[in-house]
């Protein structure tokens, strides 16, 4: 009390001055003695290498846990998943356990991402009509959260979040998968939105085997909706849309699968079987089809749920923990990475590409390369 530094300041200070002089553990202790030794009775010193290195040590913003192959369940510490798992309490590889990591509630990380980004947060939705009106934020789903928003919670902001799904061998192994749960802030401008600075990790399952939407989805679903104080401004977490390509949005929504009856998200279309090809096929329709509504997709997952019908019922194969934080299909974005550019503009490129001077086609490539 009273002194010109604070307490954290100062025993920094002593443990930068220890590395640079790269001083082990034991002389650390020693160093410590000494400057408590020219100090006042009742000091808050700390008196141990280990307390001083424990002050500056971040805690962990994830929960990690191993979950068994057989029946998703976490193993505990005595190697018990469920009792009516064959596997509970036997010998486990490495290639027989789920690694799963999901984020805590202390919101560590997304509070450094909204403090480094505040100003832009703060200003640029007010900018968006101008600066970039073919925006996320200009659509209706955003209009009408922030009027809910602004009438409800007048001294409120809000942090909208995209969550996205895919699924990448991050590690060279062919044994075990990885699945990604990432969401940006869409209050955040492009390009900085995407970048890996801003980009919150959500969930992460690494196994031989898919999660299924509960385990991967339930605890980010159940945890992400709340109200956030940071540097006295007071932020409304919420979500604006789920994106994936077609297999990871079937999982993630409890659905069917693209070439199934039924894939569509977005029409009640059956779909026909082609047998040539063997697949389902979705041929145009010239009078109007229903357009499915939550509502509809509840009812039919409660059908499901109530096992009315053994698989699916109009292709919705259960609820999905996406329901309690966004609307399905409303809120469900289309993938348009894989519908259109992996598939049509590779196609066009390779036009152009015979119709542009070589030289101007390379001076494109570069310009490209220097954007990475």
């Amino acid at each position: 009390d009273g002194a010109p530094v604070t307490f954290k300041f100062y025993h920094k200070k002593i443990l930068e001055s220890g590395n640079l002089v790269k001083l082990n553990d034991f002389n650390m202790n020693k160093l410590l003695k000494l400057i408590g030794s020219a100090l006042p009775i009742g000091n808050k010193l700390v008196k141990s290498y280990r307390k001083l290195v424990s002050i500056f040590q971040e805690q962990p913003s994830f929960n990690e846990v191993l979950r068994c192959t057989k029946c998703l369940e976490i193993i505990n510490n005595n190697n018990y998943c469920s009792i009516i798992c064959e596997r509970n309490q036997c010998q486990r590889r490495v290639a027989d356990v789920i690694e799963h990591v999901s984020v805590d509630r202390s919101n560590r990380q997304l509070i450094e991402i909204i403090r480094r980004n505040k100003h832009l947060i703060l200003n640029y939705p007010q900018l968006v009509d101008k600066l970039l009106p073919c925006d996320v934020l200009t659509g209706l789903v955003y209009e009408k959260k922030k009027k809910y928003l602004q009438t409800t919670f007048n001294d409120t902001f809000p942090i909208t979040l995209m969550l996205h799904i895919d699924s990448t061998p991050v590690v060279h192994w062919i044994k075990k998968h990885t699945w990604l749960v990432t969401a940006s802030i869409v209050e955040i401008p492009p390009p900085l939105r995407e970048n890996q600075f801003n980009l919150l990790l959500l969930s992460l399952w690494n196994a031989p085997v898919k999660p299924d939407a509960d385990s991967l989805l339930k605890e980010v679903c159940d945890t992400i909706k709340q109200t956030l104080i940071i540097d006295e401004i007071k932020f409304s977490i919420d979500v604006l849309l789920f994106k994936a390509d077609l297999p990871a949005r079937a999982l993630a929504t409890k659905h069917v699968h693209h070439n199934a009856y039924y894939a569509c998200l977005e029409c009640d279309q059956e779909g026909m079987w082609c047998e040539e090809g063997r697949f389902v096929t979705y041929p145009y329709i010239q009078s109007s089809i229903n357009l499915p509504t939550s509502a509809h997709f509840d009812i039919c997952a409660k059908l499901v749920h109530q096992q009315f019908s053994d698989d699916n019922y109009l292709g919705v194969k259960g609820i999905s923990p996406l329901t309690k934080i966004l609307d399905i299909p409303t809120q469900i974005d289309l993938d348009v990475m894989h519908l259109c550019f992996i598939g049509h503009c590779s196609l066009l490129l390779s036009k152009w590409e015979k119709m542009i001077v070589k030289e101007t086609w390379y001076s494109g490539n570069e310009f490209l390369n220097r954007m990475k």
